[in-house]
């Protein structure tokens, strides 16, 4: 995947999360789960493995 469109996926999901945590504790573990994985893709440091693009 494009590092920019992953970069954007990310947001997008941090968005709809946080738009839900109010009402879903489900959502606030989700969130502290993935919240490393997600840093990353919004700074750009997850790339494709070699020999998978």
């Amino acid at each position: 995947m494009n590092i920019e469109t992953l970069k954007e996926k990310a947001l997008t999901l941090r968005a709809a999360i946080n738009a839900i945590k109010a009402s879903d504790p489900a959502a606030v573990t989700l969130s502290l789960e993935l919240e490393p994985l997600m840093a990353m893709a919004e700074r750009g440091q997850i790339h494709t493995p070699h020999g998978m693009a």
